[in-house]
């Protein structure tokens, strides 16, 4: 794959693994829950622990339920960016063609997972792939080049704070995926201790932009940088 013509850099948090109402849609929540629960914790999972948690977020997202009102049955990443193409689409276009314009297209977009440096966010990054590559493409993605999990080298809350390496960690895997055209960047989810360096990085990329929403907030916040001028601050209103 030549040099993808958008790139989407999606900061990954665990609410793969402990959203309030994982496992909803399927048989067996309340167990997947507390398996979920004793992960985080430090317990080694279940060989098939991924197929579940991936089959309880997938249940979701084939149930056709609107996503504001159910976001607590997946994770904050995919219901951020899902709706982020969303809010593209109908800024930019009207009727049934919308969503072909501006969902991803395999081959010419990427997502990039940014995951923190421990067996669970590496796991929840696995989840939120494969969960992506289904429904933040324009057809269900088998290209492997357009999706990508990267572990951000330090990304690990300690006592005396996250290591030092994170700003070269995160530049280095900047300069892998540079876009021909579109840089977006979703911070709602993971360590925010990633936030400087991202921000930094942002305001020296042509055509760039950060986009940030949480549970609580009924819009989404985005910050969009230019070169030669100061950077656009926007509020858009949920539509989901």
């Amino acid at each position: 794959m030549s040099k993808p013509r958008r790139v989407l850099f999606v900061t990954v948090g665990m609410t793969a693994l402990n959203a309030t109402n994982l496992g909803a849609h399927v048989e067996g929540a309340a167990d997947l829950r507390e398996e979920a629960a004793a992960f985080l914790g430090g317990t080694d999972p279940a060989p098939d622990f991924f197929q579940r948690v991936l089959e309880a977020h997938q249940a979701f997202w084939r149930s056709g339920l609107p996503v504001r009102e159910n976001r607590f049955a997946t994770s904050a990443e995919m219901a951020s960016s899902w709706y982020f193409l969303r809010v593209q689409a109908s800024e930019r276009s009207m009727g049934p063609e919308r969503d072909r314009i501006v969902l991803f297209e395999p081959g010419r977009d990427r997502i990039v997972l940014l995951a923190s440096d421990t067996a669970q966010g590496k796991f929840c990054a696995r989840v939120n792939e494969s969960l992506m590559k289904e429904y933040l493409f324009s057809r269900p993605c088998t290209d492997s080049e357009s999706t990508c999990m990267e572990v951000i080298k330090g990304l690990e809350a300690k006592e005396h704070g996250f290591a030092c390496q994170i700003v070269d960690s995160i530049e280095e895997i900047w300069s892998r995926h540079t876009a021909a055209g579109e840089t977006i960047v979703n911070i709602t989810g993971g360590f925010k201790g990633t936030l400087p360096a991202l921000t930094w990085r942002c305001e020296r990329t042509e055509n760039c932009s950060m986009f940030y929403t949480h549970d609580s907030m009924d819009r989404a916040e985005t910050i969009t940088f230019f070169k030669e001028r100061p950077p656009q601050y926007a509020e858009r209103p949920i539509i989901i």
